[in-house]
């Protein structure tokens, strides 16, 4: 599988392409099913775990618990890209920021020692807070990576802008920067109001053009748009006209039938079109990606190495 290089204090972190979805474990419903689930990411070729303190939402299935319980049984630390977010808005209040020091240094050490490990690779914070001037946050973020806690620190849902001041700040300053980012992208575009939240950062036109400014690789979350392409096209790649309807997408219809046809074109899923159009693009960037079975994550991750054409890139630019 190929790797994005993400800067980590000096060294580089190899984060393979496609990231295993930590969030997809809840469906899951029981260790067992949690832990084939994560070994079979593992077997597919696969190095980067991708969770959060908010994940799972119950101490009767914690995220992050759980994964810290298969890193120790399989005792494969040294092996993993470990990603975990924090300083997520109180769930039911999302406009909130828990972005003060108390709340980074809590969830933090809450996340380490549900995951059973002293450092993680890469610490994002869940959302941002524009009140709040980034030279507040990055100092605070600056003392975990100081304290060994992570390796790299991570924007999650912040505009390409305020990355770019952050990253400013940590210049001048000799603190740590942003090396890489979260927000919603896929090739079947969406929108905050598409995802049912206004603090979210969907890609779009002119935030892909300031990316590559800034040149901060991007992990895209959402990245099948919630599975919308794979649905619309069938196995024999007959595009499923009842399924747009149902699901509001007519107005992409000359999309999905270019997928469609790209995929046949390629002896390939829709999956790893979808998902090729985030790994193979000029803009260093992995799909995080989300499943509710093995089967969905296998074909997830059935051509990883996948790499589509300029001309192929421009067919779906316009549509």
């Amino acid at each position: 599988m190929k790797y994005t290089d993400i800067q980590a204090s000096g060294k580089v972190l190899k984060m393979s392409k496609l990231v295993f979805g930590g969030c997809s474990l809840t469906p899951m419903g029981n260790i067992e099913n949690a832990f084939r689930a994560l070994d079979r990411y593992m077997e597919l070729g696969g190095n980067t775990i991708d969770t959060a303190r908010v994940y799972g939402g119950f101490e009767s299935f914690d995220n992050e618990d759980i994964i810290g319980k298969w890193i120790s049984a399989r005792r494969n630390r040294d092996k993993i890209i470990l990603v975990t977010k924090g300083a997520h808005p109180p769930i039911g209040d999302m406009h909130s920021s828990r972005l003060s020091r108390e709340c980074i240094f809590s969830d933090i050490d809450t996340s380490l020692r549900k995951l059973g490990v002293e450092c993680v690779d890469i610490y994002f914070l869940h959302r941002d807070d524009p009140n709040m001037s980034v030279g507040e946050i990055i100092d605070t973020l600056d003392i975990l990576v100081k304290q060994g806690k992570t390796k790299a620190i991570g924007a999650s849902n912040w505009t390409a802008d305020r990355i770019a001041q952050a990253n400013e700040y940590a210049l001048k300053n000799n603190k740590t920067p942003f090396t890489v980012s979260q927000i919603q992208w896929s090739l079947l575009k969406m929108t905050p109001r598409d995802m049912n939240d206004d603090t979210l950062v969907c890609m779009n036109r002119e935030e892909y053009e300031k990316y590559l400014k800034i040149n901060v690789p991007v992990m895209a979350y959402s990245s099948q748009a919630k599975g919308r392409l794979s649905k619309a096209v069938g196995k024999d790649y007959k595009v499923d006209s009842d399924y747009i309807t149902k699901a509001g997408l007519s107005d992409k219809t000359e999309l999905i039938q270019t997928v469609a046809s790209v995929a046949q074109r390629l002896n390939t899923t829709p999956a790893a079109v979808s998902l090729a159009y985030i790994t193979s693009n000029k803009l260093p960037a992995s799909a995080i990606i989300g499943f509710s079975g093995l089967a969905q994550l296998e074909d997830s991750m059935s051509d990883p190495d996948l790499s589509l054409s300029e001309e192929d890139f421009c067919l779906f630019n316009n549509k």
